[in-house]
């Protein structure tokens, strides 16, 4: 079982990352905007972080910079819907900033499990 952090605006998404989270053993801390999602990633020390790119206060681009430089070995995974040109281009920002990897919005449960899976190995 994983500490994982979720940061995501949308609490539909939120909830369907939590349940599928948490249907696959992992416990979840949940975070509505970047600069939530800052504060508990410093109480918490998660093994994982999923982070939403496009959010109010911080956004996700700033979330992975800082939790990058606050830890090196920081695992994050990266999503967005953003419109079809500006997924792609969010996402790949995101990589560039330090990223684990990506997931592009709408994704399968199987999908996201696969990944946290690859990702906290």
């Amino acid at each position: 079982m994983a500490t994982i952090l979720l940061i995501e605006d949308d609490r539909i998404i939120r909830n369907l990352v939590v349940n599928v989270m948490e249907d696959s053993g992992h416990k979840i801390i949940q975070a509505e905007d970047g600069d939530e999602g800052l504060s508990l990633a410093a109480q918490h020390n998660p093994d994982l972080v999923i982070t939403d790119i496009l959010m109010p206060k911080v956004d996700g681009i700033n979330v992975i910079e800082t939790l990058k430089k606050n830890d090196p070995d920081c695992r994050i995974i990266a999503m967005s819907a953003g419109g079809f040109n500006r997924k792609e281009y969010y996402l790949s920002i995101a990589n560039v900033v330090g990223s684990s990897c990506i997931l592009s919005k709408p994704f399968k449960p199987k999908e996201l499990i696969s990944l946290v899976e690859t990702t906290l190995k």
